[in-house]
Formats: C-alpha cells, sequence, structure tokens
C-alpha cells in the first residue's frame, strides 16, 4: 500500500474505516435512505475531477470510497448531505484514469453503499508539461506533503502558454488550468484561506506590455474562475492578505521603478512602498526589479526581493518604512561567515522558526543553486547561516527557483529555469527528485497536504 493515496479528512463527522465494513442498516420505511438518479460525471471545467451527483429522501451524512485502478483506496471526507440533491467530488486523480467508486449514506441507524461503478477521467490536455520522477524514496518523504502545485510554461505543439497544474508524488498531473492567451503564469499560489488558487495573468512578460493588463484570477479547484481581479503593471509577485487584499510589485517602466501595490478588498489601489526611492536615498544607480513579495502576517511587514540589486528589503506596511536590507545594499546585515552571503536570491521568506531561507546562486556569478538559511542577530545585524543544501550537487537553475522548510524538516527545493524540484532531508540527502523537460521553467510553488482542503 502507498500511504501517501490514502486520503483521510473530516467535514462534519469521523470518517468510517471503509464501506465494505458496514451493515446494510435498517429499513425505515417511507424514509429509507436510497441514491436516487446516482451518476458520475467528469466535470466540463476540469478533466480530472469527478463529481458523483445523486438526490436522497432524507438528510444525514454521504462518503465515497474510490481507487485508480491498481492503487489502493481512497476516501473522501464525510460531508452533510440534504434531502434532495446532493454533490460529492472525487479529488487527486490523474488525467487519463480509470476509476472505480461507490458511495455510502447515512441517516440515523440506516446505511446505504451502492454497488461499484467505473468512470474514467480526460485524457491530459495537448500542452501541460509531464515529468519524469528521477529519485523516489517514499519512506523518507515528508509525508504532510502530498500533492505540489506550480505554474509552468506549455510543452509540445507550438504551445507557449503558461499552465498551472498540481502533481502528485509520482509525478502525475491531477489538476490543470491553461493561462489565458498573451499572458502568462509565474506565481500562482493558494488563496489566504486556504481553499481557492489564485493565477497571476501576468502580461509583463508576455506582451511587454508594463504590466498595464495584468490580473489575478481565482480559481476553485473544480476550474471555475471566481473572480478576476486588475493588478496593474503587475511584474513578478503578488500576496493575498487575510482581508482579501491583494499586494504586487508593480513595475512603472523597464527597471524604472517598482513599487509595493495594494488592491485593498473594495477594489481601491494605492502604492506603498517605492523602490527608486530607498535606492535615491542611498545614493545607489542601479535599477529595480523584483521576484519575490512575502507577507509576515505576525508583524505585518513585507519582505520584497530585489534581483537587480541582490537584496532583500523589509518594508512596515502599514507606514511604507524601510525597516531593513539583507544583502549588498549599503547598510545591509553582514553573513557570517563572509562566503554565506546569497547572490540573485528568489523565493525569500521566514519560516516557522523564524530563519530567513533563500534561494541562492552557491558565489557572485556563481555555477550552482543552492538554499541557504539563516538566523537573525538584531544586536549584531548578522545573517548567521546555520543550514545549507546544494553545494557539490551540480544543480544550477539561472532564473527563479525558491526553498521551502516542510513540516518534517526536509527542504523542498525548486530550480527555476531549470525545470527541476528535488526534496531533501535535512541530513542532504535527496529523497524526491522531479524533472520537466528543457526549455520549460518553474514559477512559485507550494505544497499541498490534502485536496479536499481547497473544496470548502
Amino acid at each position: 500500500m502507498i500511504p501517501w493515496l490514502i486520503l483521510l479528512a473530516c467535514k462534519t463527522t469521523d470518517p468510517v474505516s471503509s464501506p465494505a465494513d458496514l451493515d446494510s442498516g435498517s429499513d425505515s420505511g417511507s424514509d429509507a435512505l436510497s441514491a436516487d438518479d446516482l451518476e458520475a460525471v467528469v466535470l466540463e471545467t476540469m478533466g480530472s475531477v469527478v463529481a458523483l451527483r445523486w438526490s436522497q429522501p432524507v438528510a444525514g451524512t454521504a462518503q465515497a470510497a474510490f481507487a485508480v485502478s491498481g492503487e489502493a483506496e481512497r476516501l473522501t471526507p464525510v460531508i452533510d448531505a440534504s434531502a434532495g440533491e446532493n454533490e460529492l467530488l472525487l479529488l487527486g486523480i490523474p488525467f487519463d484514469s480509470e476509476v472505480t467508486w461507490s458511495l455510502t449514506l447515512t441517516a440515523d441507524d440506516d446505511v446505504l453503499i451502492t454497488e461499484p461503478a467505473t468512470v474514467a477521467t480526460d485524457v491530459l490536455p495537448d500542452g501541460v508539461p509531464t515529468a519524469e520522477v528521477l529519485v523516489s524514496n517514499a519512506a523518507s518523504w515528508d509525508a504532510t506533503s502530498q500533492y505540489v502545485l506550480t505554474a509552468m510554461n506549455g510543452t509540445g505543439g507550438g504551445a507557449s502558454r503558461a499552465w498551472t497544474f498540481i502533481i502528485d508524488r509520482l509525478g502525475r498531473v491531477v489538476w490543470a488550468q491553461e493561462t489565458p492567451s498573451q499572458r502568462t503564469t509565474l506565481h500562482a499560489r493558494r488563496s489566504y484561506d486556504g481553499t481557492e488558487i489564485l493565477i497571476d495573468h501576468n502580461s509583463f512578460w508576455a506582451i511587454f506590455d508594463g504590466g498595464d493588463e495584468s490580473q489575478v484570477a481565482r480559481v476553485g479547484i473544480d476550474g471555475a474562475v471566481v473572480a478576476l481581479y486588475d493588478t496593474p503593471n503587475l511584474h513578478h509577485p503578488f500576496t493575498e492578505l487575510a482581508d482579501g487584499a491583494l499586494v504586487w510589485g508593480a513595475s512603472t517602466g523597464f527597471y524604472a521603478d517598482e513599487v509595493i501595490r495594494k488592491r485593498a478588498a473594495d477594489g481601491t489601489v494605492t502604492d506603498l512602498w517605492s523602490c527608486e526611492a530607498m535606492l535615491d536615498a542611498l545614493n545607489v544607480d542601479e535599477s529595480c526589479g523584483s521576484n519575490t513579495l512575502f507577507w509576515n502576517e505576525a508583524d505585518d511587514t513585507f519582505l520584497f526581493s530585489l534581483y537587480s540589486v541582490d537584496s532583500i528589503i523589509e518594508v512596515d506596511h502599514a507606514t511604507g518604512e524601510t525597516l531593513r536590507t539583507f544583502g549588498h545594499l549599503p547598510d545591509s546585515w553582514s553573513f557570517a561567515p563572509e562566503e554565506s552571503a546569497f547572490w540573485w536570491q528568489h523565493g525569500v521568506h521566514y519560516t516557522e522558526s523564524g530563519t530567513l531561507l533563500v534561494s541562492s546562486m552557491d558565489r557572485f556569478n556563481g555555477t550552482e543553486t543552492v538554499v541557504r538559511e539563516y538566523s537573525l542577530d538584531e544586536e549584531t545585524q548578522t545573517l548567521t547561516e546555520v543550514w545549507s543544501f546544494g553545494e557539490g550537487e551540480g544543480v544550477y537553475g539561472s532564473e527563479m527557483g525558491e526553498a521551502h522548510r516542510l513540516a518534517g524538516g526536509n527542504i523542498l527545493h525548486n530550480y527555476g529555469s531549470t525545470p527541476r524540484i528535488r526534496e531533501a532531508t535535512p541530513e542532504g540527502e535527496v529523497v524526491w527528485d522531479v524533472s520537466w523537460e528543457r526549455g520549460t521553467y518553474i514559477g512559485r510553488s507550494e505544497v499541498i497536504a490534502d485536496l479536499y482542503e481547497l473544496w470548502p
């Protein structure tokens, strides 16, 4: 049995161990359970998602068991089922797969288990990048990281549009949505509450209009676009705040200036901070270009990574004040040891333990992409390297990239323009290595424990 294939989640009650373990229950006369007009439908908006639809005479709960051909059985969450029409989604199924499923309904002491049936998901859409798994040590994977959400430019058949997609631990695509024509996607992410996917439709790097037509789409796990927000001059990164506001790096001209721009939940757009103003104050004649925007909710600050000056800026959200700088601008914190300095840094953020984590060149004009993790000494204004990974591994991504510290302690490293994602233990052992064909690039990536978190 492959442990990660078992999906156990609960929305309202504890899940049953397996429908096959249940008795048929007692007959309650006219209120006896039935699954009327039961059908399994592959969604038009997402060809890897199957919807079970039925109606029943009384309220109760529902749960489905399903299995991809040749694999272990999975269970959906238990949901409240109303008297009348109901729907339950089967998630995490690869495209072009046959699935056997059954539905269990309960109401008081009555239990109904439907006969097993099969359904096939759609074929993988043309152009979706497909991965090759180079290393797979399931016993050492992070147990809470079952799926990876990312974005990548399309492959094959002359496809040039970007795709946002989710892969499972076998490298199979279980969810995919194409970015509209004349747009690209670099920073797909889950919404603040974790129930939807936010996808940037970036015009800056697609039609080179300065980002005038850039937008962010809010998309459900069923593939439906819930909302579309204008994000003028969006250049690279964006994030969402707790109140639904969107914040992004906005370019006011190719490398002339870049500001942190905010679209409040009511649609009001304001600028919070200016790169050009900061550089002028430092008497630095350099360009402005960002690649990461991280919101630290704990103290309501932003980390803004500027690849153009090999530096990270910490900005106060409320005042727009530059609080501190890490990297190579004047008055930046120092590194200990000096050779642990980051260069061409991407994916910067604070971890839950308060360390600073970056993906970086191994040295100035380096030839390897590495992960560097630092503790912060406020008194001496020093970044002290406490952990690193990648030196001597011989993997180099010239653009983009990021690293994530996973819940169990492993690291997940995304190599950007070298289309590869690798998971390593704290000891540096590579336990998962996924690669895509050359010519593609990986945008922002994010692990997901359970796709049912995206089905509120």
